[in-house]
């Protein structure tokens, strides 16, 4: 599933920078993240989703940037 994000929701999410999306992109991580109790990929999308709620267009766009590193963790 996390892969199947990197490879077709992200990278337009990185160029829309649509915040809906982005919202719903971290809570299907955050989803993801409590089920298989990944710390690091939980702590990312709760930081994704503050951003978005922040409407911090400052940090999202370099933490949004940083989800292949996050997952690239989790192996």
């Amino acid at each position: 599933m996390l892969r199947h994000e990197e490879r077709d929701v992200w990278p337009r999410l990185c160029q829309t920078m649509a915040m809906g999306e982005i919202e719903d992109f971290a809570r299907r991580l955050l989803r993801v993240a409590e089920e298989g109790e990944w710390r690091v990929l939980r702590e990312y999308a709760k930081t994704l989703n503050r951003q978005v709620e922040e409407f911090d267009l400052d940090n999202l766009p370099k933490t949004l940037e940083n989800y292949s590193t996050a997952i690239n963790s989790l192996e």
